[in-house]
């Protein structure tokens, strides 16, 4: 499979052009702390949520090319710490703290509600082949078909991070806060098993995504990058400034790359992007302030 296939507004450059060269927004309430953001193809448009911010009413941002952003005008009050989008409900998904979450259509106009429990929720991601949502935290995991009714699983001693779907395995893959338990497999999104350990994924905030391009899941934390072609068995990657604490990864299939943010680490080298997941290549632009979403 040719992994190389250019949008046209791209010309074909090198690993060094793409994913290197970035600038700061310039609009929307910017000081809030931004946790998740993600793209709907369908509206042309990203949405991003916070955790804290100016007003509980402004946890919400809109932008349809990723430097102008756009206050939700009737963002849910709440913490809220990552966003999905399902094509097939057309709708936006947000999950939070003490089990909150939200719904919109457009990116613009919100809705709220609390499932069952008081539960951190720290990840959530759409599975279109099973038409679920899955979202986990804070020792638990929910489904849900339409955003509206939930199904939970109480896992105690799992605290979970982050979640990501993979079609062609047909599983959903999550990371942990656990240095025991550091990666998880589930094939409904309720009932998990242990993959073999990654082996020196230090407790954080750790990102995940998968490449149905190249095969593999991607997952980051401090000082750590390691890729896995089946959830289960894992390898280092091999090069870059790995000891930065990593905290997001994700895939870009148009492009051909994983790109990663740092919070903390080696002054303005907190980007990284790749084309295989093994070796990395260290952007050379950007402010040294801490990233957490891609």
């Amino acid at each position: 499979m040719d992994i190389m296939h250019w949008p046209s507004k791209f010309s074909r450059l090198t690993a060094y052009d793409i994913g290197q060269n970035w600038q700061s927004a310039v609009s929307g309430v910017l000081e809030n702390e931004w946790r998740s953001v993600c793209w709907s193809p369908e509206l042309g448009l990203f949405c991003a949520v916070a955790t804290s911010g100016i007003t509980d009413s402004q946890k919400v941002m809109v932008s349809s090319n990723g430097i102008t952003w756009q206050n939700a005008t009737n963002a849910s009050n709440g913490d809220y710490n990552s966003v999905c989008w399902s094509s097939e409900l057309n709708l936006f998904f947000a999950v939070g703290n003490i089990g909150r979450n939200m719904k919109s259509n457009d990116g613009y106009y919100w809705y709220r509600d609390n499932f069952a429990g008081n539960n951190n929720l720290y990840s959530v991601c759409w599975s279109p082949e099973l038409g679920l949502f899955c979202a986990v935290g804070a020792n638990i995991s929910v489904v849900s078909k339409d955003g509206i009714t939930f199904t939970t699983n109480i896992i105690t001693g799992i605290d979970f991070s982050r979640i990501c779907w993979s079609a062609e395995l047909g599983i959903f893959c999550a990371s942990t806060y656990s240095s025991t338990t550091n990666i998880m497999i589930s094939r409904d999104g309720l009932n998990w098993t242990n993959a073999n350990s990654p082996g020196q994924l230090q407790d954080g905030n750790k990102g995940i995504c998968w490449s149905a391009e190249l095969g593999l899941f991607c997952v980051c934390s401090n000082s750590s990058i390691k890729v896995s072609a089946d959830g289960i068995n894992w390898q280092n990657a091999t090069s870059g400034v790995i000891e930065n604490a990593w905290r997001s990864v994700c895939w870009a299939a148009e492009l051909g790359i994983f790109c990663a943010t740092a919070e903390s680490g080696t002054t303005n080298q907190r980007v990284m992007i790749s084309r295989d997941g093994f070796n990395w290549t260290n952007a050379v632009s950007g402010q040294s302030q801490h990233r957490q979403m891609v």
